[in-house]
């Protein structure tokens, strides 16, 4: 961001992303998210709908990358530990069976 850019941008809101087709995925991971990110993190696209999407963080930075303010999809996920993260995306794909993990 460049300096002229740099004290505008408390006067700017960004998203994170938003689905554009179902079974989107998007996983941001280990990134520096700045405050111009909306809390919500996430839009809406007209006709795609929520429930069919797959929207993942983990180990950001930032002060955007508080996740508190985030929509509240059914797969919009934050992870704190790599472990849980691994058994989430694991279980997403159906032709691994993982029996024990808790969906």
């Amino acid at each position: 961001m460049s300096p002229e850019d740099h004290a505008r941008k408390l006067e700017v809101s960004a998203r994170l992303g938003r689905g554009w087709k179902p079974y989107s995925n998007v996983i941001i991971m280990r990134s520096y998210i700045d405050a111009m990110v909306a809390p919500n993190g996430w839009d809406e696209f007209h006709d795609v709908p929520t429930d069919k999407l797959t929207y993942v963080e983990y180990g950001n930075v930032g002060p955007g990358s508080n996740t508190y303010g985030r929509v509240k999809w059914p797969d919009v996920k934050a992870f704190h530990n790599l472990t849980e993260l691994a058994l989430f995306l694991l279980a997403r794909h159906y032709w691994i069976p993982l029996p024990w993990y808790p969906y």
